[in-house]
């Protein structure tokens, strides 16, 4: 299957050239192909994407509808790339960027990524389909056409220098730039198959996102979705290497990243729940009593975490002792099973628990603001259609929480 990684870098040059002057002559000379080679590499994008780029008259070639469908998303791809090697030049203090990016292969890229994920080169030689002394190369190859140092020892194997690190990400949003460009032109033929990876904070995974999906594939039933939970550094760092498109969940401020964009849905609060069965009642209970209560929190760092240490700080007294620390919904829910454990959780989260009866509320104050839920998205993120639909989708569904 055709892929962003599929693609040779030279041949989307010549693409962006015959797009932009119209004809193969030109083309020819500003990427130093013959005028057969920028022929041949135009037939094969359009072979492999299955679609007519250009219309072809005598007075030279003009984009087709999928043509700049492609271009769009061809001339990002590769300005990320060119962005992503500028700031590793400058945090090199080295090496050369006039011309180089044309030079620069997917295979080198491909090999640069596969060392970063893995850590060894062995390993990604591995990850790679290819030997490990065609791997070095191509590693080295690399690292001669930008000038500065890409890989560094570690105890337990190799790792990238944090140029080389800029490097990577850029490639990466690179591909998956060209993945969407792929998705857009089958979406135009009404082939809605591309991909949406969602990162989910512990909110979205019960109030939001359930139907959110459904509703999706109602529309797009041939859509891959991907949900991936976990800690908010991680889901942060696949946002921004391009294997989540968008995470839903607690904002945070200040915003995490200059390259970070939040987009606010709506406002929650923080609740003290229990099981239903729960021993006793806890209205009048003294902060002493409620010290001393085995508690369900989330790690420390969290903004759910910080708001229920600084309830007990704010009377003089230490956070409780007697902790459980998780994030999972369905782990909290068998934990208090135990009829005598409190949790602290978003009221949003917690409603619809509440009204299946498998917790209940105790009216307890925690002083804590309202915190804003909403997406993080890349600040120059284009979405396809089909994740543009998600978005207008979880819109509408937020719309009746605020």
């Amino acid at each position: 299957m055709l892929s962003g990684k599929n693609f040779n870098l030279r041949h989307l040059h010549a693409y962006i050239e015959v797009c932009d002057g119209g004809s193969i002559t030109k083309a020819s000379v500003a990427v130093n192909l013959s005028q057969p080679a920028v022929t041949h590499a135009i037939s094969k994008l359009e072979l492999g994407l299955d679609s007519v780029l250009f219309f072809r008259s005598s007075k030279g070639m003009l984009p087709s509808d999928h043509g700049f469908i492609f271009l769009k998303r061809v001339k990002k791809a590769l300005d990320i790339l060119a962005e992503g090697i500028n700031l590793a030049i400058k945090s090199s203090k080295n090496g050369r960027f006039d011309g180089i990016i044309t030079n620069i292969t997917t295979t080198q890229l491909k090999t640069l990524i596969a060392i970063g994920n893995q850590g060894s080169y062995a390993m990604a030689a591995g990850a790679n389909g290819t030997s490990q002394p065609s791997l070095l190369r191509t590693a080295k190859e690399l690292e001669h056409i930008l000038g500065f140092s890409l890989y560094t020892k570690r105890s337990r194997g190799t790792g990238l220098t944090t140029a080389a690190q800029h490097v990577r990400r850029a490639a990466k949003l690179m591909f998956r730039e060209l993945d969407k460009g792929i998705e857009e032109i089958l979406s135009a033929k009404g082939i809605h198959n591309g991909r949406l990876m969602i990162g989910s904070l512990p909110l979205s995974r019960s109030r939001i996102l359930p139907d959110a999906i459904d509703l999706l594939l109602n529309e797009f039933p041939e859509a891959k979705i991907g949900v991936v939970d976990g800690p908010y550094d991680d889901l942060l760092t696949g946002l921004r290497f391009g294997d989540l498109d968008i995470i839903i969940g607690a904002m945070r401020d200040p915003n995490p990243s200059n390259d970070i964009k939040q987009i606010k849905l709506f406002e929650d609060h923080l609740g003290v729940f229990s099981h239903p069965d729960f021993y006793g009642t806890l209205s009048k209970s003294s902060f002493e009593i409620l010290q001393q209560k085995t508690w369900i929190v989330p790690k420390v760092g969290t903004p759910t975490r910080t708001y229920f240490d600084q309830f007990f700080q704010n009377k003089g007294m230490t956070s409780p002792e007697k902790l459980i620390e998780t994030s999972s919904l369905i782990l909290l829910r068998g934990l208090l099973k135990s009829k005598d454990r409190l949790a602290v959780l978003s009221s949003s989260q917690a409603k619809e628990e509440a009204r299946l009866g498998t917790m209940k509320e105790h009216s307890i104050n925690l002083q804590d603001r309202p915190r804003s839920i909403g997406f993080s998205i890349l600040k120059d993120w284009q979405p396809t259609t089909i994740q543009k639909r998600f978005m207008e989708i979880i819109y509408k569904k937020t719309s009746v929480i605020k």
